[in-house]
């Protein structure tokens, strides 16, 4: 993404041009995220919820990489490893919890609000991107959880 200066007005964000391709790029359909609005065009308020729904994620994706750490240890019979596991497996779905209150505080922000078209689906699709990423993570946790369960049972 670049930020271009268009003849010493506001920034506007904006992608290079790629060549069309059937049903997107990879990573554009993934993330299904893409830039309408810069951070100086949205309201504060709205930038906070979001930073907030970033350290979220970020949050998840910690707990995912400890989890993995932990769970990697389980079949060699460390007990504190599949505890260490499942707790950071808890601290994903609360991630999951808290992404699906902030993405809900977001959009009824912007229904309420009086925000430009540009504005409100940029931010909308950002926090949706945001809580699909959780989701997975949780889905990832819900798949570790029953691998860690299934090493100490046997």
């Amino acid at each position: 993404m670049r930020v271009a200066r268009s003849r010493g007005l506001t920034p506007t964000c904006h992608r290079a041009p790629r060549k069309p391709h059937r049903g997107g790029d990879r990573r554009t359909r993934a993330s299904g995220v893409r830039c309408f609005a810069c951070p100086s065009e949205i309201a504060p308020d709205l930038l906070k919820l979001l930073a907030e729904l970033c350290t979220i994620a970020i949050s998840g994706t910690e707990a995912a990489a400890i989890s993995v750490a932990a769970a990697a240890d389980v079949p060699e019979g460390h007990r504190v490893d599949s505890e260490d596991a499942l707790a950071a497996v808890g601290r994903l779905f609360e991630a999951e919890h808290n992404a699906d209150a902030a993405e809900r505080m977001v959009t009824a922000i912007v229904l309420r609000g009086e925000f430009d078209l540009k504005t409100a689906l940029s931010v909308l699709e950002l926090a949706r991107a945001l809580e699909r990423a959780t989701d997975r993570l949780a889905g990832f946790g819900h798949l570790l959880r029953e691998h860690v369960l299934a090493d100490l049972s046997t």
